[in-house]
């Protein structure tokens, strides 16, 4: 079950790094 956990809290982190990298490159910020 923890490792369901984790798989599940990495692609988390993944999609919102994925998002945050698209919503930079849409809106520069510096």
């Amino acid at each position: 079950a923890r490792t369901i956990a984790v798989a599940l809290c990495i692609a988390s982190v993944q999609c919102v790094c994925q998002n945050f990298n698209w919503y930079q490159s849409r809106h520069p910020v510096l």
